[in-house]
């Protein structure tokens, strides 16, 4: 093999290898029953809820890149979480369709721009169109920036979904949707991932088979 040819595999080596730490990058937060998706001192214009503790569960750009146009697949690993434990039932991260029919103070999950109990909504209320509708205890985020502000549009995630970066944002916040949040239990165990745009996957695709072609030709040619 010549020198330039093995120059050109080398870069295509180390771009292959960039962009599979790129996929392979992952972190895992932990998102307990009682976690808001966001700081309503920071957010004054995003209230929700009463009492509620102003705690969201965050990644970071120091975790995983932030890049503007790029996407993020967040994925529940596993776990389930309760509204009014232990007398509801624990749910996933789709949340609370509907309460139990025999339950006295049944109600449908699907809370959306609703007040909820407290009388000051639900975090679901910035997070429309609908439907999908957005239930009891399902899973929503937002981007924000470093000081924990709002960039973009607040959205739902349920078991998985995958987001582009907006511009300005620094960090992902994940929290619950309810208005009532001191009497919840369990948690999820969710993952971040970075996601190559297709493009990425094009150039990875390429170069193997290139590598492929190149390390055949010297197959025949040994």
């Amino acid at each position: 093999m010549s020198r330039g040819s093995r120059l050109v595999l080398l870069a295509l080596l180390v771009g292959l290898f960039g962009l599979y730490t790129q996929v392979a990058q992952a972190i895992n937060v932990v998102v307990t029953g009682d976690t808001t998706p966001w700081d309503q001192t920071i957010n004054p214009t995003f209230t929700f809820g009463s009492g509620v503790p102003d705690a969201p569960a965050i990644v970071t750009n120091s975790n995983l890149s932030f890049t503007a146009g790029n996407a993020l697949l967040i994925q529940v690993l596993s776990g389930s979480v309760s509204a009014f434990a232990p007398d509801y039932p624990f749910v996933d991260a789709n949340g609370n369709v509907v309460t139990p029919g025999n339950d006295p103070n049944a109600f449908v999950g699907a809370v959306n721009d609703g007040l909820g109990s407290s009388g000051n909504g639900f975090p679901s209320r910035y997070m429309g169109p609908y439907p999908p509708d957005i239930n009891l205890m399902e899973l929503v985020a937002t981007f924000a920036d470093s000081s924990g502000k709002i960039v973009g549009t607040p959205f739902f995630v349920g078991s998985s979904r995958t987001r582009i970066v907006p511009v300005g944002a620094t960090q992902l916040q994940l929290g619950i949707n309810d208005d009532v949040y001191d009497n919840n239990a369990g948690s999820f165990l969710v993952s971040v991932t970075n996601v190559p745009e297709p493009e990425g996957w094009l150039i990875m695709l390429s170069g193997i088979g290139l590598l492929c072609f190149v390390f055949r030709g010297r197959t025949r040619a040994g």
